[in-house]
């Protein structure tokens, strides 16, 4: 699953990589972005501009905002998830992110990686939002962030990544209006993303820690005793 990832990009960046995105101005950096922060997405509602939505989908029909909270959405099993059928159907979005985190397990330490793209600085993952109207008539916007197996290259530290969209074309087919078919065609494509891996810091597993720091290479890493 994807449980972490950063956004330290600039506006810059974003023009540069995503032609069709209308933003003028630097967002601020962030180096750990966790389950129920507001994040930077491309909603299908308004496809040109980045809102700020909650990461954690609440469904619209979610009876109270205190529902599990669906960071991610498997690929496998989305269109049928009761949670996400319908925002996968009317309500896709883009999640805007330079790197995300992974653990590797070694008994009973888990050993923190950064993932990056080796080509782009941008990385575009797909992802569902949905709308959830509170008691008191406030609105919470979310979102989930999908995610796939892993693939061969990466597959010695994580089963699971997020479906990371590269092409242009297909990122702006997803914010459109499709078809079904055509939705489950983006989603079921065996994507290859060219992605490198380092270890990082454990200051990562603070949900409160956001320092530039967080991105240095762990060079020669101590092995654990529960590692040996």
């Amino acid at each position: 699953m994807c449980q972490r990832y950063s956004f330290i990009l600039s506006g810059k960046d974003i023009r540069d990589r995503l032609r069709y995105i209308d933003c003028k101005i630097d967002m601020p950096q962030r180096y750990n972005i966790a389950g129920g922060q507001l994040a930077p997405v491309i909603a299908s509602d308004n496809p040109h501009v980045i809102q700020y939505l909650r990461w954690g989908l609440v469904p619209e029909a979610a009876t109270s905002r205190n529902t599990r909270n669906l960071i991610n959405a498997r690929a496998e099993g989305i269109s049928t998830a009761i949670s996400f059928r319908m925002p996968l159907r009317e309500k896709r979005c883009l999640v805007l992110a330079d790197s995300f985190y992974v653990w590797q397990q070694r008994g009973s330490y888990a050993a923190p990686f950064r993932v990056l793209h080796r080509v782009n600085k941008v990385m575009v993952f797909a992802g569902v939002w949905d709308i959830w109207k509170k008691e008191d008539g406030g609105l919470v916007k979310s979102f989930a962030i999908i995610t796939k197996p892993t693939s061969e290259s990466l597959s010695n530290i994580t089963d699971r990544i997020p479906l990371i969209l590269d092409d242009p074309e297909i990122q702006q087919d997803w914010l459109g209006r499709l078809s079904f078919d055509k939705v489950m065609n983006i989603v079921q494509q065996d994507y290859r993303n060219d992605l490198s891996y380092y270890q990082i810091p454990d200051s990562i597993n603070s949900l409160t820690y956001n320092s530039w720091d967080l991105h240095d290479e762990v060079l020669n890493p101590q092995p654990k005793f529960n590692d040996l």
